[in-house]
């Protein structure tokens, strides 16, 4: 699983865009990004597998470009107080090929997104996501669960339920942190799970998970009444600042799925 790089941070950038859609913020140059790795408070994720990151300053970094050369293509965020808007564009000739729309509240908490669908969401009082649903088939929806961490301070993602519009329960993912002791995600991000076209980067929807995920088990319900299950377990790879470089997917019989490397740096100039 995975959530919003850090760094980004989006009650910075709405203070910095005044109230109104006809004051987007649409930073044309990202920021300068060093390889450094320095050690400071804005350590960015710039690359995680087939993924480049880029981002823009405006008092602190905000995502900019999510490139992704595997597909030719990449999405370009502009903001403003009240929405974020997502562009897709052909890498070679430019020309747009979607749009997604991101409605924010007063916290820059995602309240409803269009993109294929219309779907509105629902936080509890720590601002993290308890549901989202289809505005025009409500049956249709995601519900999330939370566990207190190990530390009892804070709660973490332990299972989203997925129904359609018949309401009828499709699947359901677990989420476990402990095996093996836990690891702090210093660089959390959103799970792929939300119907989002996989805004794993965009930290709008409240923070997930304190922890790592070691175990994600998955179980589909079919129409027969059978429910097939499978389990996958990560193992992380940790830069010297704790952060996870190399995460490496498997099933629970050791066979590696994927191997995926990531980067991070932080970048030049003030912020």
């Amino acid at each position: 699983m995975a959530i919003a790089a850090t760094g980004i941070y989006m009650a910075a950038m709405m203070s910095a865009c005044q109230t109104g859609n006809e004051t987007a913020l649409n930073p044309q140059t990202p920021a300068t990004i060093s390889d450094r790795n320095a050690k400071t408070a804005d350590i960015l994720l710039i690359k995680d597998g087939g993924k480049d990151l880029a981002y823009a300053t405006v008092g602190r970094p905000v995502l900019w470009k999510e490139i992704d050369q595997s597909l030719n293509s990449f999405w370009e965020f502009t903001y403003t107080a009240q929405n974020v808007t997502a562009t897709k564009y052909n890498q070679t000739t430019k020309q747009q090929m979607d749009v997604d729309l991101y409605t924010l509240d007063a916290n820059g908490l995602c309240t409803q997104s269009s993109t294929d669908k219309v779907f509105n969401y629902e936080y509890n009082v720590n601002g993290q996501l308890t549901k989202c649903y289809n505005k025009f088939e409500p049956n249709e929806r995601q519900e999330f669960a939370y566990e207190n961490d190990p530390a009892a301070q804070t709660k973490s993602l332990s299972k989203v339920t997925f129904y359609d519009k018949f309401n009828i329960k499709k699947r359901e993912t677990t989420y476990s942190y402990t095996a093996g002791g836990i690891i702090p995600d210093l660089n959390p991000m959103n799970p792929e799970c939300l119907p989002t076209n996989g805004r794993k980067y965009l930290p709008i929807f409240g923070k997930f998970n304190t922890n790592l995920a070691k175990l994600v088990t998955d179980n589909t319900f079919l129409s027969s009444g059978t429910k097939l299950m499978t389990a996958f377990l990560y193992e992380y790879a940790l830069d010297a600042d704790g952060r996870a470089n190399t995460v490496t997917l498997k099933k629970t019989d050791g066979t590696i799925i994927s191997v995926t490397q990531r980067k991070y740096s932080s970048p030049v100039g003030g912020i």
